[in-house]
């Protein structure tokens, strides 16, 4: 994953190169039309670019992906995956950054894009009109230690502060005032009720809706990183779907964790199929995609669009319940997308995946193929490569 960890790209429509696929393009609109050069700004972005190239961290746990436009390095974006054990986990979000012609003197302008069209409020620090409080930013109060300091403070030391700061592991207690009530009994049960809802989102928009629609200069990115933790990841997530099972969780919320959940299982095999048959051409790649959608709505599961914002927006307003009625499994037809003229691996996962789907087991609360410890939970256990100690 390493030479994918920065790079240039071409921002702009492709039908009106001064328009920018980015949050702040009338900023770097009217800001264009200026004749004055900073040359203040010029010279600590080649110093924080040249930086950013050999010191972006990349770990399993959670890495972050930057890329600036092709023809102007102020123009950036960033993918930041979700770090393990938290609410976030294995996600990609998106932030859109803009250093203006104040910078360094003002901070970068930074705004969160992973919101499932503004239907979703990530954390108390990240909102769904995508503004990011942090104290380095100027967006959120902070002693003077914490502030934008022009002669020290840095491009990283922002990315690494969302990184750190708010994809962390009980969100619920950014919320000002809120650190009161950790360690408290009402303390944990709210923290697990919005935990629920980062979950349910966090596989929706930045997994399932990113590996459809990944982000412009980060396709492979995407692609790499599912591939290479859908072992992780499905494991991840089914935990949290046994979680659901167990806790104060809605039939409604365990309903649509489940749904989600068979969608993001056929994304990766279909991300693994396609790496099997070397396949680059994102083109063709999404079009196996398109494939696994239709196989989705036509086989026994029905499962709706996860880019559907008001059907998440009314799974995730009912996650916790006083009741402690547990909602009944249902069985599905798993079938993996069908390919023209399928290799002999490919046919054979195939078969395996259809007999686990036939196989009963009684006593399980779950589907079969979502179980944990089922030989044919995850493609790493069909696929040795995918496998992580």
């Amino acid at each position: 994953m390493s030479p994918l960890v920065w790079g240039e790209v071409d921002m702009t429509e492709e039908d009106h190169p001064d328009e920018y696929v980015h949050h702040f393009r009338a900023l770097i609109k009217s800001e264009a039309q200026s004749s004055s050069v900073n040359a203040r700004k010029l010279r600590a972005l080649v110093r924080e670019v040249t930086a950013l190239a050999s010191s972006l961290p990349l770990y399993l746990e959670s890495s972050i992906f930057f890329r600036i436009d092709e023809s102007r390095m102020d123009v950036m974006k960033c993918v930041i995956t979700g770090p393990e054990e938290t609410p976030y986990a294995h996600g990609c979000f998106l932030f859109d950054l803009y250093c203006s012609n104040e910078y360094p003197a003002l901070p970068p302008q930074v705004n969160f894009q992973t919101t499932g069209g503004g239907t979703v409020r990530f954390n108390p620090n990240l909102y769904n009109c995508g503004k990011v409080c942090l104290s380095l930013l100027g967006t959120w109060r902070g002693g003077p230690n914490e502030q934008w300091n022009e002669a020290t403070t840095t491009l990283l030391q922002v990315l690494v502060s969302i990184q750190s700061l708010i994809f962390v592991s009980q969100p619920f207690f950014n919320e000002p005032g809120y650190e009161a009530l950790m360690h408290t009994t009402k303390g944990d049960l709210q923290s697990a009720a919005y935990n629920e809802t980062i979950r349910l989102a966090t596989v929706t928009f930045a997994m399932v809706d990113m590996i459809k629609n990944p982000p412009i200069g980060f396709e492979q990115v995407v692609r790499r990183h599912f591939t290479l933790k859908a072992h992780r990841t499905l494991k991840d997530v089914i935990a949290w779907l046994k979680e659901a099972q167990t806790s104060h969780s809605t039939p409604e919320y365990f309903a649509k964790l489940k749904e989600i959940t068979l969608e993001l299982k056929l994304l990766l095999l279909t991300l693994d199929m396609d790496a099997m048959r070397g396949l680059q051409d994102p083109h063709e790649m999404h079009a196996n995609v398109i494939i696994v959608e239709k196989e989705v709505r036509g086989g026994g599961g029905q499962v709706s669009s996860s880019s559907s914002s008001a059907s998440f927006a009314s799974s995730a307003s009912s996650t916790q319940s006083s009741s402690s009625t547990q909602p009944s499994s249902s069985s599905f037809s798993l079938y993996p997308p069908h390919l023209n003229q399928p290799s002999q691996q490919q046919a054979l996962l195939m078969s395996q995946l259809n007999n686990s789907n036939n196989s009963s087991n009684s006593n399980a609360s779950l589907p079969s193929y979502l179980h944990v410890d089922d030989e044919y939970s995850h493609p790493a256990n069909i696929y040795p490569h995918l496998k992580h100690k």
